[in-house]
């Protein structure tokens, strides 16, 4: 497996986790505390799948 997964969270405790339990699982995981950086994340890379958190400051995951 060598899907690619952006994990965005303004905890950096959670961010860690995510990284630890799904890089386990094979994948290759990148992680973003800051929710105001992500269209510049998606414009210079491409991911099989983003992990939102729903509330965070400034934008929320199910705004973006």
């Amino acid at each position: 497996m060598n899907e690619k997964i952006l994990v965005i969270d303004d905890d950096e405790n959670l961010l860690k986790s995510m990284k630890k339990i799904l890089g386990l699982e094979h994948y290759s995981v990148e992680t973003l505390a800051n929710p105001m950086k992500i269209e510049t994340f998606l414009e210079s890379k491409d991911y099989h799948c983003l992990l939102l958190d729903v509330r965070m400051p400034v934008i929320s995951g199910l705004k973006f």
